[in-house]
């Protein structure tokens, strides 16, 4: 089972990504955290194959602020950026291996999901 962490001030969010997951072969397991904070104060932090991360989560304004708090926390797999909105710089600079940014919309399809959950970059995002 892959582990999967949604870090989004919106809990909507984490409904929407493991109701697509359902249709993703494999075996999926989502936790949604309120900030990168949170997500980092959890001792299994470092567990985590996979996170989902929102451009803005407070008190953080944008990946440039929250990357390296997730980079310092121990954990070391895929990030996977969200946004509402793409605009201003593109993907910033992180020892992470990271995805995107892609914007929440564009990746409401079984098909992209399942790129996603695989590790793999979205085709034609």
């Amino acid at each position: 089972m892959r582990l999967v962490a949604v870090i989004d001030d919106d809990p909507v969010e984490m409904t929407i990504l493991s109701g697509l997951a359902e249709h993703v072969p494999g075996s999926f397991h989502f936790d949604h955290y309120n900030s990168v904070n949170a997500f980092c104060e959890d001792p299994k932090a470092s567990d985590y194959d996979l996170v989902f991360l929102d451009r803005r989560v407070p008190p953080h304004s944008d990946y440039v602020e929250s990357l390296p708090v997730l980079d310092g926390c121990g954990f070391d797999g895929i990030v996977v950026m969200l946004t509402a909105r793409r605009l201003g710089p593109g993907k910033p600079k992180s020892r992470l291996r990271l995805l995107g940014p892609y914007e929440k919309l564009d990746i409401q399809d079984p098909d992209v999901m399942e790129y996603l959950l695989n590790g793999r970059p979205a085709p034609g995002l």
